[in-house]
């Protein structure tokens, strides 16, 4: 009962957060009733994949299946992953696939994703020694629209510079370039599964 107390707890901070996230990026309630449910349904989606690991770990394609499965329309290159087996505690994989829905979202609706022969292609690598272990994660667009910086600082930039850079230590950036988006990510990973999350960040910016 402690665990699942501390469980549900965790998740309430989450919702908040991005409740309060969502409401501060959104311009009409139109907007934020589309954003936050998506939202909602994409950390649904996390949870499920932790709880069919009896909440220990998922892996990194599983939370990038999870997000882009719905848009391969099965052209060749729409939707290209390529990266090892990698398991991601709680701690890491819920913000890191609020960060993957946030970048799919965006392709969906402004990048390659949005018109015919676009693609997305993700690749991942880790990197493992005595004194380090790192996740890299590469985002390509191609043959989209032509992208440009936004006007206005979202959601997804703040839970990239918030949480994932301020709170998990990690490294995330964006290019908007000519040819398409590109975001690196770059998480350290502990050696030790651990339960907390830094989602709740968001809930005080």
């Amino acid at each position: 009962m402690r665990e699942l107390h501390h469980r549900v707890k965790n998740m309430l901070a989450t919702v908040q957060a991005i409740m309060g996230s969502t409401a501060r990026a959104s311009t009409t309630i139109e907007e934020f009733q589309r954003a936050f449910t998506g939202r909602i349904v994409a950390l649904a989606r996390t949870h499920s994949s932790l709880a069919d690991d009896e909440w220990q770990a998922v892996l990194v394609r599983n939370l990038l299946c999870n997000e882009l499965d719905p848009y391969d329309d099965g052209s060749p290159h729409r939707v290209q992953l390529d990266g090892p087996d990698v398991e991601l505690a709680s701690s890491i994989a819920v913000p890191l696939g609020m960060a993957i829905h946030e970048l799919t979202t965006n392709t969906v609706k402004y990048g390659a994703l949005s018109v015919l022969g676009g693609s997305v292609a993700v690749s991942w690598t880790l990197v493992e020694d005595q004194d380090l272990r790192e996740l890299t994660i590469e985002w390509v667009e191609r043959n989209g629209p032509a992208t440009s910086p936004p006007t206005r600082k979202g959601y997804g930039s703040q839970l990239l510079e918030r949480v994932l850079n301020n709170q998990m230590g990690s490294q995330a950036t964006i290019s908007y370039e000519p040819e398409g988006l590109r975001a690196h990510i770059a998480v350290p990973l502990p050696y030790q599964i651990s339960e907390s999350t830094p989602m709740d960040s968001l809930a005080r910016s």
